[in-house]
């Protein structure tokens, strides 16, 4: 049986003010808990994958990779709300990615994946 990812944690600058922008950004429930010093919050499905560190990721960086509809809509929006956004890069076979940092600098990634089917013809 193997054991699922639950939980992805993010070093901030304040834990409560960047848990209410991932909740205004992706609709991720959140909570404050301030007898811990700590925000938490819930997601439903996820993946893990491993990659070679490159193109500025340094070894020990988790990215963790929000599932997106609308990749532009996704990234105008991020880049609005005070996130350095990168290229938007199509992935054959997977679909687009697009790699951002968020306020408090933390490497996560959107991926808008391809429907079977759906892909262009290479």
């Amino acid at each position: 049986m193997s054991q699922p990812i639950i939980h992805t944690e993010l070093y901030a600058r304040d834990h409560a003010q960047l848990a209410a922008w991932y909740q205004q950004m992706f609709g991720w429930e959140s909570q404050n808990q301030p007898e811990m010093d700590y925000s938490s919050g819930w997601w439903k499905e996820s993946g893990w994958g491993f990659n070679d560190a490159k193109n500025g990721v340094k070894p020990g960086e988790v990215v963790p990779y929000i599932a997106s509809d609308n990749i532009e809509n996704d990234a105008r929006r991020l880049a609005e709300n005070g996130a350095t956004v990168d290229e938007i890069l199509p992935v054959p076979g997977v679909g687009r990615i697009v790699h951002f940092r968020d306020p408090d600098g933390n490497h996560m990634a959107l991926i808008q994946p391809v429907m079977p089917g759906t892909e262009p013809a290479q």
